[in-house]
C-alpha cells in the first residue's frame, strides 16, 4: 500500500512538472521581434543616388522619393526628409526625401504695351520680382505703359528671379 501511494505522488509529482516547466522541454513560438532602433541622420544637402545606391541605408531605411523645385539646393540633392533627424525608428522605416530638381524656370510673359500695373501683375504671378525703372517718353510709347522688359519677353528664367 505505502508503494502504490508513493508511485502515486511520484506520478503526480512529474505530471506537476511537465505542466509548470513546460517551455523548458517544448518549443515556444518566438514573437515578432521590434527591429533594431536607429538614429536618423540629417540627410540634406546628400546627394540622394548616393544614399539610394548604398546597402546599409537601403537595410536601415525603406526610402521613397519624391521632386520638388530649389532655387537654393542642387539637383538631385536632399532638399527635406519626412523624419525629424536625431529621432530613434525601428530599422527598415520608410522615410521619404523630397529631391531637388534644381531652379524653376519660366517664361517672361509678354508685357510690353500693357499698363504698369497689369504688366507687375502677370509678372508676379508668373513668379518673378517685378522692378519698375522709370525713364523719360521720347513720344514712342502711351504714357504710362511699359516700354521694355529686361530680360526679354518669351526668354525662360529662373522663377523668383528679378525682371
Amino acid at each position: 500500500m505505502i508503494l502504490i501511494v508513493g508511485l502515486l505522488a511520484f506520478g503526480g509529482w512529474i505530471a506537476y512538472e511537465m505542466i509548470s516547466n513546460r517551455g523548458a522541454d517544448t518549443p515556444v513560438e518566438e514573437s515578432t521581434t521590434v527591429g533594431d532602433l536607429i538614429e536618423v541622420p540629417d540627410f540634406t544637402n546628400w546627394s540622394y543616388k548616393e544614399i539610394t545606391s548604398n546597402p546599409v541605408q537601403n537595410k536601415r531605411f525603406k526610402i521613397k522619393i519624391v521632386y520638388d523645385y530649389s532655387n537654393t539646393i542642387e539637383k538631385e540633392y536632399i532638399i527635406s526628409q519626412s523624419i525629424t533627424p536625431g529621432k530613434m525608428v525601428e530599422e527598415g522605416t520608410e522615410i521619404t526625401f523630397v529631391v531637388s530638381k534644381g531652379p524653376e524656370y519660366v517664361v517672361i510673359p509678354k508685357v510690353v504695351g500693357m499698363t504698369e500695373d497689369v504688366a507687375k501683375t502677370q509678372l508676379e504671378e508668373a513668379g518673378f520680382v517685378v522692378t519698375v525703372e522709370v525713364k523719360p517718353n521720347l513720344g514712342n510709347n502711351e504714357a504710362g505703359t511699359v516700354a521694355e522688359i529686361s530680360p526679354g519677353e518669351g526668354t525662360s528664367h529662373i522663377k523668383g528671379s528679378a525682371v
